[in-house]
């Protein structure tokens, strides 16, 4: 590493005889002098300290469940990239990966443009295929059962009021009483799902899946919160719990990653055998890092399953309902 030494620290203004390193801050002992040379020359040996980093976290997280966590714990974590920028970066990769659906729905959207080319009648043709595709989907992903809806006149113009005057009277037609809190409440979002149905799903639920990684963000200390519970007689830390969490989760989304790019390249979905492996894995994380018998850990792992799996439900739902509001 270059360093490109001063008298004074620049941060706090210490005095700095030859170290590298404030002793009282802990900045880099640098001036304020630097060629472009020397900039970009620090700026690659940054970079690559943190892949090189990177790259040597990845091999025991992928192939030895619960070693990273344990070395944390531990005190060893110089030479391994810390949990939350691996996480970062893991999860970022996961989430710009397209979904399979996705990727075939842009297929075929890419296939009715080429038809185009062959004449009018095949665009007109294309046209009404593409609106009863959509009105079909929109119906099928996203519904507010109110009988006679989705046949009323100029649907999509309807104005706020009178989407809400609908919306009220089915309500009271079910016996709901709109004047409490949560009939306000269920008003409200029955009158944004009717919105929502106006605008077309296509774009929410694109939204939709654009809240997911804030999301997954939450659940983090959720799951590390479960582990802590479960294993309150050890008398461990809640950050130990939440290392965890963060290098379990860094393996599902490599799982993930890979599931999405075999289906996008080959057709082929693994989904079912990597959702077993990354059972497996956590089932013997939790071994390794938390308790040294199989027959407790299988215990707490199918605890772990059933809170976890209630958490990710009440978070989706709360994020659909979210995004209902924003839309």
């Amino acid at each position: 590493m270059i360093l490109r030494k001063s008298n004074n620290c620049l941060n706090c203004g210490h005095e700095i005889k030859e170290e590298d390193f404030c002793s009282k801050c802990g900045q880099k002992n640098t001036n304020r002098n630097v060629s472009i040379h020397v900039f970009f020359q620090e700026l690659i040996e940054d970079t690559f300290e943190i892949d090189s980093k990177l790259f040597r976290s990845l091999k025991p997280l992928l192939f030895k469940p619960g070693f990273l966590t344990i070395e944390f714990n531990s005190g060893k974590r110089a030479k391994y990239v810390s949990p939350i920028r691996m996480y970062l970066v893991i999860s970022l990769l996961f989430f710009l990966i397209p979904s399979p659906d996705k990727s075939k729905k842009n297929e075929n959207i890419r296939n009715g443009h080429s038809e185009m080319i062959d004449g009018q009648e095949k665009v007109t043709e294309g046209i009404a295929l593409k609106s009863d595709s959509t009105e079909s989907s929109t119906k099928r992903k996203f519904n507010i059962d109110i009988p006679g809806l989705d046949t009323i006149k100029d649907f999509e113009n309807l104005t706020e009021t009178k989407v809400y005057h609908i919306v009220n009277k089915y309500l009271h037609k079910k016996e709901i009483d709109t004047s409490g809190f949560w009939g306000q409440v269920l008003g409200y979002v029955s009158v944004k799902g009717v919105q929502v149905q106006q605008k077309g799903s296509d774009n929410f639920w694109d939204e939709l899946q654009e809240n997911f990684p804030t999301m997954m963000f939450f659940l983090l200390p959720i799951f590390a919160l479960i582990l802590k519970l479960l294993y309150y007689k050890k008398k461990k830390l809640y950050v130990e719990f939440l290392l965890f969490s963060l290098h379990f989760h860094c393996f599902a989304f490599i799982i993930s990653s890979i599931d999405q790019l075999i289906e996008l390249t080959t057709g082929i979905d693994l989904g079912t055998i990597l959702v077993l492996l990354i059972f497996f894995y956590l089932i013997v994380a939790m071994k390794k890092v938390f308790d040294k018998r199989y027959l407790t850990t299988f215990l707490r792992f199918f605890m772990l399953f059933f809170f976890y799996g209630v958490s990710i439900i009440l978070a989706f739902v709360s994020t659909l309902l979210w995004t209902i509001v924003m839309y």
